[in-house]
């Protein structure tokens, strides 16, 4: 075990990547066979679920135990910039190419339908993201098995000079096949599934 030092304090610029395939090659890009779709300062990883209950001992006029709350998260982000690969990663339903550019064009709704499953075979929205830190030695990076892209809700697209300019993201993190949800580790350490 290494040493602790409770004085470093890290910052969390980092690279995102959809749909890694293999962990242990990071490859020319450094996307692990994935998508590399931009990079991010603004991360938040935030717990939705609901609190733990509890069980009270009427004896006692106390909690004797308690029925753990459910696991529910989100995932925020601002993605820095304009990614075409990031637009067509996490927006499909209403992206396209630029006729003339080639580069990203964004529609909305696009093809999404209210109420329709985000999840559903044919319009299936789920992706899974490595949030890979700049310092890998010595930061964890987070992997978020399945998740479902979408705008923050009331965010704010800022064009203007004094603001950072870039796509503001909520994820609705799920489970996956192995029932995971995310895992946060050093990469060297992490599991795909």
């Amino acid at each position: 075990m290494v040493a602790g030092n409770s004085s470093r304090i890290i910052h969390y610029p980092a690279t995102v990547v959809v749909d890694p395939t293999d962990l242990a090659t990071p490859g020319t890009d450094n996307a692990y066979g994935g998508t590399l779709v931009g990079k991010t300062m603004d991360l938040g990883l935030q717990s939705v679920g609901d609190d733990p209950l509890p069980l009270w001992g009427e004896c006692y006029g106390e909690p004797l135990d308690y029925l753990e709350g459910s696991n529910a998260f989100l995932l925020g982000m601002l993605l820095l910039g304009y990614d075409d690969d990031a637009v067509a990663q996490f927006m499909p339903s209403g992206y396209a190419a630029g006729a003339t550019t080639g580069h990203a064009k964004f529609t909305e709704p696009g093809n999404r339908t209210p109420g329709q499953s985000a999840l559903e075979s044919g319009n299936a929205r789920d992706v899974a993201l490595l949030i890979l830190p700049e310092d890998t030695i010595h930061v964890p990076a987070l992997i978020v098995y399945r998740a479902i892209p979408d705008w923050t809700p009331a965010a704010t697209i800022a064009m203007e000079r004094r603001t950072k300019f870039g796509l503001p993201m909520t994820f609705t993190c799920l489970r996956n096949a192995s029932g995971n949800i995310y895992q946060w580790a050093m990469i060297d350490d992490m599991d795909l599934t």
